[in-house]
């Protein structure tokens, strides 16, 4: 990365002729280096950006990629054009991006308190003119809620770097705005939109997935101590009470979701280590899923509910459009490690849909199956990013998405959260088991390996004909789950873990089994939805 000091000087030399801040004072370069050097000594001090933040501050900016196509941009870096005559050969190539909040990020996980708040409002700058987004703005925002109102801003990073699309990194800079880059056969520099610009003076570095926090230090009397299976314990148990009554196999399945991850991409196939559910209430007798929500967005970081309606479908883009030079977003477009919940509900009794509205309907269940999201480029037919979300769906019916398990549940009408200090021993938990080191240290011993296909080869006799196929899915889907069984329980899949996952997927067809038997027994005339929840 270019050195500190003349990254500063460029950004000042920029920030100089940026309309927008005309009536700014801009510092001293050396003693805003000064000031640059002392703030990165401990970087986790350095406050978030948001509306209130001061040009030609330092900020700490946690964003996703939405749009990492730009053309690199070139500079004269600050100094060389002193002496009025410009030296072309002297001329760098900056990497530009655009970045947004990260959607769905819950205040917690950004370090937000109602504090912050208060004293972000406090030092709104009120002689800066308001400026309404304008649609190239807003058109980069993925979700349909705050496109008017999120946060977002130019990246440009002095360095020879690539980043892909909805990745998530934490961006240390100087504030300062910059004009949003426009088709070269568009609007001039003086009308294109004026937008906030992060000159970037550190390594950016990942925000999700989030590594693996420190374990916690033990006295040494207690290093052996099962802390881990404790807190998994509390945890189901919290996640239980989100169902009346409380329901300890589709907490297990909850929290098993909130490990998932696609840690082994097999060509073709559905990648290894995640799992979809699709849990399936009552129509007449359970609580909407707000509560169930409300609990999950206090242990995980990233949630995004999703109404799945007709209207959503056909209004909402959920593929990354790219327009001229830009990337529109698409509400697919969400940092790894995401947790949407889908509440098919709101699709009523259901209706015609058009093309746009199947094409959605299709890229949100390839997305969820194979953890690929379609990406729309002029002349570039059937591109697909990879993807690392988790998907969650509650529904009346079953799932018109393609989901792993199917299981009957009636949600409870609240699901209070725990107290910080379990919340916090949660989230550490969560952390720890989702992430990607831990997750590859996962170890299937060669006695359990033996006795699942054992197993398999029992159950497929047992069948007779068709035994094959029915023994196959079983086991496709027992695996699935086995793997993250073994993944909450510390990394192995010993025996306890595979007998967990037998007993799960033992239940799971139980209940479903029950579900069907009283529809059938539904008398004539009445709908099978409301037998359903008897």
């Amino acid at each position: 990365m270019l050195d500190l000091a003349t990254i500063v000087g460029t950004a000042l030399k920029e920030h100089a002729y940026a309309a927008a801040y005309s009536r700014s004072r801009v510092p001293d370069a050396a003693a805003l280096v000064a000031s640059v050097e002392a703030q990165l000594a401990d970087p986790s001090a350095v406050p978030a950006y948001s509306a209130a933040s001061a040009p030609l501050t330092l900020v700490r900016f946690r964003c996703l990629l939405q749009d990492t196509g730009y053309p690199a941009e070139v500079y004269l870096p600050a100094g060389e054009d002193e002496t009025g005559e410009t030296d072309w050969a002297k001329l760098k190539e900056r990497w530009v991006g655009w970045g947004v909040e990260i959607p769905g990020e819950q205040a917690w996980a950004r370090g937000e308190h109602a504090d912050d708040v208060s004293a972000a409002l406090g030092k709104l700058d009120l002689d800066r003119e308001p400026s309404a987004a304008s649609a190239a703005v807003r058109a980069k925002w993925p979700l349909p809620e705050g496109r008017e109102t999120y946060l977002g801003a130019l990246v440009k990073v002095y360095d020879d770097v690539s980043f892909r699309p909805a990745s998530a990194y934490t961006m240390l800079g100087l504030l300062s705005s910059a004009a949003l880059p426009s088709p070269i056969d568009g609007d001039s520099e003086d009308t294109a939109d004026l937008v906030p610009c992060i000159h970037v003076v550190a390594v950016p570095q990942v925000a999700y997935p989030a590594p693996a926090p420190a374990p916690p230090t033990r006295p040494a009397e207690n290093a052996a101590a099962p802390v881990d299976d404790d807190v998994r314990a509390q945890l189901i148990g919290t996640l239980a009470a989100a169902f009346d009554p409380p329901d300890h196999t589709a907490a297990t399945l909850l929290l098993l979701v909130l490990l998932s991850s696609p840690s082994v991409r097999p060509p073709a196939l559905a990648p290894l280590g995640t799992l979809s559910l699709n849990l399936l209430r009552p129509a007449l007798a359970s609580a909407p899923s707000a509560s169930l929500v409300s609990l999950l967005s206090a242990l995980t970081p990233l949630v995004v509910p999703l109404p799945l309606s007709l209207a959503l479908l056909h209004a909402h883009p959920f593929v990354p459009t790219a327009t001229d030079a830009a990337l529109a977003a698409g509400l697919l477009q969400l940092a790894p490690g995401t947790l949407v919940v889908v509440d098919e509900d709101h699709m009523g009794a259901g209706g015609q849909l058009d093309d746009a509205a199947l094409r959605n309907l299709r890229a949100l269940a390839e997305t969820i199956e194979f953890q690929r999201t379609p990406y729309r480029y002029p002349y570039m037919d059937d591109l697909k990013m990879d993807a690392a979300v988790r998907a969650l769906v509650v529904s009346e019916g079953k799932s018109i998405l393609p989901m792993d398990v199917h299981l009957p549940v009636t949600l409870a009408a609240t699901a209070p959260a725990p107290p910080a200090p379990q919340l916090a021993a949660y989230r550490s938990y969560l952390a720890t088991h989702a992430s990607p080191s831990h997750a590859a240290a996962l170890v299937i011993p060669e006695s359990t390996a033996m006795r699942i296909e054992d197993a398999f080869v029992a159950a497929r006799q047992a069948d007779g004909d068709g035994g094959l196929e029915r023994a196959e899915a079983t086991l496709r889907r027992r695996m699935r789950v086995a793997r993250l069984v073994a993944l909450s329980r510390g990394g192995e899949l010993d025996a306890h873990a595979w007998e967990e996952t037998v007993r799960l997927d033992e239940e799971i067809e139980r209940r479903l089994r029950d579900r069907e038997d009283r529809r059938r027994g539904s008398p004539i005339g009445q709908p099978a939805a409301q037998a359903a929840s008897a």
